[in-house]
C-alpha cells in the first residue's frame, strides 16, 4: 500500500467513531497550546471516505484554532477494517524506550518547558562523606517504572547488573 500526504479542509474530515483514544481536558489544552507553538508537525491518517484514523485530536485543535485545512496521509486504497483498527492501535502505540543519558543531559530543558518532568529520573548527591570510600563519586538514581510485571522483567536484568556492584533497589505495588 502506498500514501500520499495532502491538504483536506477539515469539512471533509470525520471523527473515527471507534477510535479507542482518549484524552483529559488538561492533556487536551496541553495539545492546543503545543500545536499553537509549534504547529502541527504530523500528517493526520484518514482513510479514503475522509475518516480519521490517527490525529482525531489533533483534528480537534484544527478546528478549536480556528484552521480550515490539515495535511493528511492518505492510501491508495480503501483501507479493511483490520488495517483500520491495527493504524489506530500502532500509531497511538508509543513503544521503544528512552535513553536516560540523552533525556538528562540534553533534553532536560525542554522537557520542562514541554512539562514532561516526569521522564527525567529523580537525582539525590550524595556528599563524599556519606558514602563508603570503594564507590564515591556516587549518585543514587530513583527510577519509576509505571508498568506491569511482564514490563519489569524486561529491566530486571539491568537492575541485577546493579545490585552485583552495590547498588541497592526496591519494588512496589501501587
Amino acid at each position: 500500500m502506498k500514501w500520499e500526504v495532502e491538504k483536506r479542509k477539515l469539512s471533509e474530515l470525520k471523527n473515527w467513531e471507534n477510535n479507542p483514544r482518549t484524552i483529559t481536558s488538561e492533556k487536551f489544552d496541553e495539545l492546543v497550546s503545543s500545536i499553537d507553538d509549534l504547529g502541527n508537525f504530523e500528517p493526520l491518517v484518514i482513510n479514503t471516505d475522509g475518516t480519521v484514523i490517527a490525529g482525531n485530536q489533533r483534528l480537534r485543535v484544527a478546528q478549536k484554532l480556528g484552521e480550515t485545512e490539515v495535511e493528511v496521509s492518505v492510501p491508495d486504497r480503501k483501507l479493511t477494517e483490520e488495517e483500520i483498527k491495527k493504524i489506530g492501535v500502532i500509531s497511538n502505540r508509543h513503544s521503544g524506550e528512552w535513553d536516560m543519558d540523552k533525556l538528562v543531559n540534553e533534553f532536560e530543558d525542554v522537557l520542562s518547558d514541554l512539562g514532561c518532568e516526569d521522564l527525567l529520573p529523580d537525582i539525590i548527591e550524595y556528599t563524599n562523606d556519606s558514602v563508603s570510600e570503594d564507590i564515591k563519586p556516587y549518585r543514587k538514581i530513583h527510577y519509576l517504572f509505571s508498568c506491569d510485571l511482564v514490563e519489569f522483567e524486561k529491566y530486571k536484568d539491568k537492575i541485577d547488573d546493579l545490585i552485583k556492584t552495590g547498588i541497592e533497589y526496591e519494588t512496589g505495588t501501587n
